[in-house]
């Protein structure tokens, strides 16, 4: 009997994605985890970590995982993804002090803005943004400004 697959939330950050899509490839297969497990040499319990995005996924995992589930690069693409919002965010730990949480709780508020003022361009004030684009940039995030643009562009 398969067992209740915990429900996953890929839009919370690059490594959730992975997970999400992993599994989604894994059952489309037709393998269990522990099935995936043997083909990629990790255990069932890695590939259950990483799917929850509770284990951050190796290198290898990922290119087997890709030519086992015939991902055609996918994994891989998703793989370097997450690793580079990983490194982002341990330079802007080193550099603001804020931890993970904070710094993801910022960019989903921007995106939130982002997302209404594409939805309604009537919002009439940018000020939030500019807050959230100041604290942002004040830690070393460089995507705020490219974030800010896109606003502005679909907004105005």
């Amino acid at each position: 009997m398969a067992a209740h697959l915990r429900q996953l939330a890929p839009n919370l950050s690059a490594q959730h994605f992975f997970g999400a899509e992993l599994r989604h490839r894994r059952t489309e297969a037709g393998l269990s985890q522990a099935a995936l497990a043997g083909k990629v040499f990790v255990t069932a319990n890695m590939v259950a970590k990483v799917e929850a995005a509770q284990r951050f996924p190796s290198l290898n995992l990922a290119t087997r995982s890709d030519t086992v589930l015939d991902a055609g690069g996918a994994l891989m693409r998703l793989y370097a993804f997450a690793v580079a919002e990983r490194d982002e965010h341990r330079r802007l730990r080193q550099q603001s002090g804020l931890d993970v949480g904070e710094i993801m709780q910022l960019r989903r508020l921007l995106a939130t803005i982002t997302m209404v003022r594409t939805v309604e361009p009537s919002v009439p004030s940018l000020d939030v943004l500019d807050l959230i684009d100041g604290a942002l940039s004040s830690a070393g995030a460089m995507g705020a400004q490219t974030d800010r643009v896109a606003v502005s562009r679909g907004g105005r």
